[in-house]
């Protein structure tokens, strides 16, 4: 019996709004997986991800990152990102499920819950504390709550994105979990633009308060349902297992025009990852 095979090219943080991007056009893949801050706007993103020229009208399963919403009220934004892919290749994904090739994908933006050093005496409020000031999501986006009076709404929150965080775990949680036979068979793929683990966080950054707005601490059960993980918002490549969950960043980075590199120098354009059946 021939075994079902699915390429997946993994690509997250191309920044697009710093600087051009073209995949290799010699890549063998079948399904694209864009882990957010592709392009700012976010709409931007879809438009380049939708084009021939780029990923050949491949199935694109991109879930937005914190960028994608910069200069733009978020929920709006997400909405007219999900208006103008639909009936093309990009797939738009926060808090959906969706089958591509014999692979079954739960997308959410997963922001985090701050909660990452509460064992070194950090609190989660005094995290979200140090990223109020030290975020730029908090300047940046704007957030528009049922009855605000302006249109574009206020500067994002911490707390926003506290509930956000638990919105989407819960649902993240019930998906992986759930009883549904039709998905029984199939290979479960998640993606996430914040990080899952503090093993994806470089050396470099740990134990930095701020960091906790990069990166939540899952527990256990979300690593034993899920075939592969890939997350972005961190600069730097992981590749580990948790269980039997394989995670994956494979992030380019901010591009520098004067020096024509990237702040990752490990970022493979190349990554092709398999998903059997």
């Amino acid at each position: 019996m021939e075994v079902a095979v699915t390429r997946i090219l993994i690509y997250s943080d191309l920044h697009l709004e710093f600087g051009a991007f073209t995949p290799p056009s010699e890549l063998d893949y079948d399904v694209v997986v864009l882990a957010g801050d592709i392009h700012t706007p976010g709409l931007s993103g879809v438009l380049w991800a939708g084009r021939d020229s780029v990923f050949g009208g491949r199935p694109v399963v991109y879930v937005p990152g914190n960028h994608e919403f910069y200069g733009r009220e978020r929920r709006r934004q997400l909405e007219h990102m999900r208006a103008v892919a639909h009936g093309t290749n990009v797939h738009v994904m926060d808090r959906d499920d969706l089958v591509i090739a014999g692979v079954r994908f739960l997308g959410v933006t997963l922001w985090t819950d701050f909660r990452l050093y509460e064992h070194l005496g950090v609190s989660g409020s005094q995290a979200a504390e140090v990223a109020r000031t030290g975020m730029n999501d908090f300047r940046l986006i704007r957030e528009r709550e049922d009855g605000d009076v302006e249109r574009e709404g206020r500067c994002f929150q911490p707390e926003v994105a506290l509930r956000e965080h638990r919105i989407g775990r819960a649902w993240l949680q019930a998906r992986l979990h759930d009883s549904d036979r039709r998905f029984a068979a199939l290979p479960t793929v998640v993606v996430t633009h914040h990080a899952p683990s503090p093993r994806s966080v470089p050396q470099a950054y740990r134990d930095q308060p701020l960091t906790a707005a990069f990166a939540s601490d899952l527990p256990q059960e979300f690593f034993e349902r899920a075939r592969l993980w890939v997350h972005g918002h961190l600069h730097h490549c992981s590749d580990y297992r948790i269980g039997t969950t394989r995670v994956i960043c494979n992030p380019r980075g901010y591009y520098d025009p004067t020096r024509k590199t990237t702040d990752n120098p490990g970022f493979d354009p190349r990554l092709v990852v398999s998903v059997t059946a």
